[in-house]
């Protein structure tokens, strides 16, 4: 039979009838050139919980230069240790929103967008306001070349004395390439990038005074930002929502000076028609070879996730234990400590192991789903004899559950699926287990989609289908 073989991620074109391709709570995985197929798609991590802070947003996560983590609930600031039972040190200003987190490897100061910052003794785990004369807080601070750095209320840059503990009143600076606005910073390779609305400039310590960065000449991006808390970062590599001079919302890698545009032209026709993207937010994590960039949107109820190792996109969604709709995943920060990718949800105030050996979300079930592309033969009439799966099978542990796959299709281009029809995905040991379907009827162009909640490891190479031409 015939192979069909995924080697696209989520890809749902503008128009179903160029490409209606859905792959949700799976990434694609580039295998070696005499693999039987060149991508197979793998189950994202499921979580389990670890700990709990108040019910609150957990906002931010941080492990700092001594491998303390930290995390702010609500307006509550955590010391998260090993045993994963939270110590609250003291309360910060707001209660939702971007908070930022960077240590000097002694202090970790915290910042909420307020005109005040607060920091915790990494030693003693002291906790106390950071109110050193002349500094007047801000949404994002770093540590760069001994100097703390944060983009404020009003715009500016301020830079700590060399000691970072004091700030001398002119230490301020502003980005001026363009009539812009600076709205945040990150530091990458021990460069400022300091992002406007529209244009983004990026800064190097000249060793001038009373601010020691100045633009590098020459150094200049025509993107923006279009929401501060998508801003993310992974080695070398930074990422953010942006919306250029014409408006239109693209999703940004930036490296070696330049930025380009990851986000395809699905994923770009998908943000457009949100009706909010300003409060989106992204993050980093890397499990195993794959480094993702995680963008949820939250008014959108939407989480996209960029794999840096494939260039791919894919979906992730929480399954909703009541209707069995699909809403943004949980997780809205993350951190890696103590031998865990560790991330912290976006309304219960859990904080969760993101683990690939976990095949639930903290007990509720995830939904693994993935559509195929079309099969159509000049619109002539095709009768589909047997469709097969090439999926792994017989990996669940649990002897009470029977772990089935589902398979529904789509006469009229991928606008609209039929009711599913099930098959075992084999009990335990059962390897040989062939999930089939046979005698699917006739149309001119179907896609055809695979879903499963099965808590089980398991993996899609793609599917076998047997078609016959019909006459008329």
């Amino acid at each position: 039979m015939p192979q069909l073989q995924l080697v696209q991620g989520a890809y749902t074109a503008r128009s179903v009838i160029a490409n209606a391709q859905r792959c949700v709570n799976l990434y694609p995985e580039m295998n070696t050139k005499d693999a039987e197929v060149p991508y197979t798609h793998y189950c994202t991590p499921g979580l389990v919980t670890l700990a709990q802070g108040i019910v609150a947003e957990v906002r931010q996560l941080y492990t700092a230069s001594d491998g303390k983590l930290f995390a702010v609930i609500g307006n509550t600031v955590y010391y998260v240790p090993d045993t994963f039972v939270l110590q609250a040190l003291g309360t910060i200003a707001t209660q939702n929103g971007l908070v930022s987190m960077y240590d000097n490897k002694t202090t970790l100061i915290v910042l909420d967008g307020s005109l005040f910052g607060w920091s915790v003794d990494l030693a003693s785990l002291a906790f106390g306001t950071f109110t050193p004369a002349n500094f007047v807080g801000g949404n994002q601070i770093r540590y760069i070349d001994t100097f703390l750095i944060s983009s404020t209320q009003n715009a500016n840059m301020q830079a700590s004395d060399s000691n970072a503990t004091t700030y001398t009143a002119l230490s301020l600076a502003t980005i001026s390439g363009d009539a812009d606005q600076l709205q945040i910073i990150d530091v990458v390779h021990k460069e400022i990038w300091a992002f406007g609305r529209r244009t983004t400039e990026v800064w190097s310590n000249v060793g001038a005074y009373p601010f020691p960065f100045q633009p590098i000449p020459g150094v200049f991006l025509q993107h923006g930002i279009a929401a501060l808390r998508s801003l993310a970062k992974w080695g070398l590599n930074i990422f953010w929502l942006s919306q250029d001079n014409n408006g239109q919302a693209l999703v940004m890698l930036g490296t070696a000076y330049k930025a380009d545009v990851i986000s395809t032209p699905a994923i770009t026709d998908a943000i457009g028609r949100y009706s909010k993207i300003s409060d989106a937010i992204g993050f980093c994590y890397q499990q195993g070879s794959h480094m993702f960039y995680v963008l949820t949107f939250p008014s959108a109820d939407a989480t996209w996730v960029y794999d840096l190792s494939t260039q791919l996109w894919h979906e992730r969604a929480y399954l909703e234990p009541g209707d069995g709709s699909f809403h943004r995943h949980r997780a809205n920060c993350v951190a890696f400590a103590y031998g865990k990718t560790i991330c912290g949800d976006w309304q219960n105030g859990k904080l969760y192991d993101w683990s690939l050996d976990a095949y639930d979300d903290a007990g509720t079930a995830i939904v693994r789903l993935r559509s195929f592309p079309h099969i159509v033969k000049d619109l002539d009439r095709i009768s589909y004899k047997q469709f097969t799966a090439d999926i792994e099978v017989g990996t669940i542990t649990d002897p009470e559950v029977e772990p089935q796959i589902n398979l529904r299709w789509s006469d009229d281009r991928g606008v609209s699926f039929g009711n599913g029809v099930q098959q075992s995905l084999g009990q335990s040991g059962e390897y040989r287990t062939i999930p089939s379907w046979n005698r699917l009827g006739m149309a001119r162009d179907r896609v055809f989609e695979l879903s499963w909640t099965a808590p089980a490891a398991t993996a899609l190479n793609g599917a076998y289908i047997d078609v016959e031409k019909m006459e008329t």
